[in-house]
């Protein structure tokens, strides 16, 4: 092949798989029977891989950001939901029966569920900056 495969392997990968393809015919398959002539196979067939490779990369990116996208806003939400809902609510809700063990049990878990809930909410916000991610810079 023309260029060394070392100054390749800084690219990525479909410009290896590219360099490969456009190469590859100038070296077609020989083989030799035992007592008979050498034979050539047919030469490789250029197949245009490196932009075949690079629409399937942009694929897997796409579907690997929404995957993404949808696994944070789903969960977010079901936190914020169960941490918010009146069943979490009642866990530490007021009781006049109440003995002082039981009020500060009470008083934890509502302030674990305050400090739940902003964590979820910074989460989210934070999230949301970052989830309409672009594709590297040195993508191809």
């Amino acid at each position: 092949m023309e260029a060394c495969a070392y100054q390749l392997v800084e690219k990525r990968m479909g410009a290896i798989i590219g360099h490969i393809d456009r190469n590859l015919h100038k070296t077609p398959r020989k083989y030799v029977p035992r007592g008979k002539d050498e034979i050539t196979f047919t030469p490789w067939q250029e197949q245009d891989l490196e932009t075949k490779w690079n629409e399937y990369m942009d694929d897997v990116f796409e579907t690997a950001k929404k995957r993404a996208t949808n696994y944070m806003d789903t969960w977010l939400e079901e936190l914020k939901k169960e941490w918010n809902s009146q069943k979490k609510k009642d866990e530490f809700k007021a009781d006049p029966k109440d003995t002082q063990k039981e009020k500060d049990e009470k008083k934890t878990k509502e302030e674990q569920q305050k400090k739940i809930l902003a964590l979820v909410e910074t989460t989210r916000k934070e999230f949301d900056k970052v989830k309409n991610w672009k594709k590297p810079d040195n993508w191809e």
